[in-house]
């Protein structure tokens, strides 16, 4: 999962998508990166130099934390994570890969995939999933996110915008360490009517908590 650009501390104005995601070829089926994944579980150290337990050590239960929302109102942030399964991903570069279509890196990493409950005690969030994606390749810190898509968002919360926009999905952005969880969410929608095939894609941050949702 590639995460859209950083935030700049206070601001939480419109800002402009240059994409959502980079592309998994170069256009012609050819990936990038050549990767197998394996199944792991336990206190076994992998090839990575870490187990499954020590990467899951932040992630697992429930955690807290105080959320900012765009507004300046506060509130409190509870992840609830259970049912992780993680592999081990080996990454080496496709020497099919046309270089020409940019650069790549192929990293080795662990991959955690899992259920995750996200609410917050204003009620403004209920969003659970079975698609939390997580990454790490080390023990110390795990970070990804899921998305909810605008139709199905659980909690009181909608965005208000000074535009009209047609509103895509809320992208929630997840950061799991020792010293604690960190995060944003950002509003993703299309500038002007639903159907516009020319409409430029804008996204929003909302909401954040923890110190380090700067650092991914």
């Amino acid at each position: 999962m590639v995460l859209l650009g950083s935030l700049v501390s206070g601001c939480f104005g419109l800002l402009d998508v240059d994409a959502d995601g980079a592309l998994a070829d170069g256009g012609d089926g050819v990936a990038p990166c050549l990767e197998t994944k394996t199944r792991t579980a336990g206190s076994r150290v992998t090839t990575l130099g870490f187990s499954a337990d020590e990467a899951l050590q932040y992630v697992l239960g429930e955690n807290s934390s105080r959320l900012t929302w765009s507004t300046g109102a506060e509130t409190r942030i509870r992840v609830q994570v259970s049912d992780a399964r993680a592999y081990v991903i080996q990454s080496r570069i496709n020497p099919a890969w046309d270089v020409s279509q940019g650069s790549r890196y192929c990293v080795n990493r662990m991959q955690i995939e899992a259920r995750v409950v996200l609410t917050s005690d204003d009620g403004q969030l209920n969003e659970a999933t079975d698609h939390l994606l997580l990454t790490t390749n080390g023990a110390d810190e795990v970070y990804g996110g899921f998305v909810v898509q605008g139709d199905q968002l659980g909690g009181s919360y909608r965005p208000v915008f000074r535009q009209q926009v047609c509103y895509q999905h809320l992208q929630v952005k997840l950061l799991f360490a020792v010293d604690g969880i960190h995060g944003t969410l950002t509003d993703h929608v299309l500038a002007g009517a639903c159907g516009n095939a020319s409409a430029r894609p804008l996204s929003t941050a909302s909401a954040r908590w923890g110190v380090r949702w700067r650092n991914y």
